[in-house]
């Protein structure tokens, strides 16, 4: 009656064992695109500064994380190769090219080149509060800034 005991603990834990692989072996990546969305200007950050904010956003920017942070209009269109992100407060136009890196199970790297500087690009699919997606985000880090859009 031991052998059978100490057997079926042995099963269950190599039962629950392989359950956990197989999730983790499972589990799908996610592509989440960059182009196909239309792309509005959340924030934009300078050495872990907020130093622009989109009165647009939604943000509470009462607080003294936005302190010094100053109101800016910017858009982002993305197609199959090249990323536009125009500055309507500074009538400038700034553009790059992008090509993904790798897809995880939460989202989508890529390397951009704007003016021939390199950076990274990240599009994930925003939750809030552990539930259900509730939208795509879009962040460009590139030589010390970092600006954040949310699809439309």
């Amino acid at each position: 009656m031991r052998i059978t005991s100490i057997f079926r603990r042995a099963l269950a834990v190599c039962l629950l064992l392989s359950a956990i692989v197989s999730l983790f072996a499972c589990k799908k990546k996610a592509d989440v695109p960059m182009n196909g969305h239309s792309w509005s200007f959340v924030n934009a950050v300078h050495e872990n500064v907020f130093i622009h904010y989109s009165p647009d956003a939604g943000l509470d920017v009462s607080g003294k994380r936005y302190e010094n942070a100053t109101p800016l209009s910017l858009s982002c269109t993305v197609d199959s190769k090249k990323i536009v992100i125009v500055d309507s407060t500074n009538n400038k136009t700034y553009e790059g090219s992008y090509s993904v890196k790798q897809s995880e199970a939460h989202g989508t790297e890529f390397l951009v080149t704007f003016n021939g500087v390199e950076g990274r690009a990240y599009t994930t699919s925003e939750t809030t509060h552990g539930a259900a997606q509730s939208g795509t985000l879009l962040t460009i880090a590139i030589s010390n800034y970092i600006v954040t859009f949310r699809a439309d």
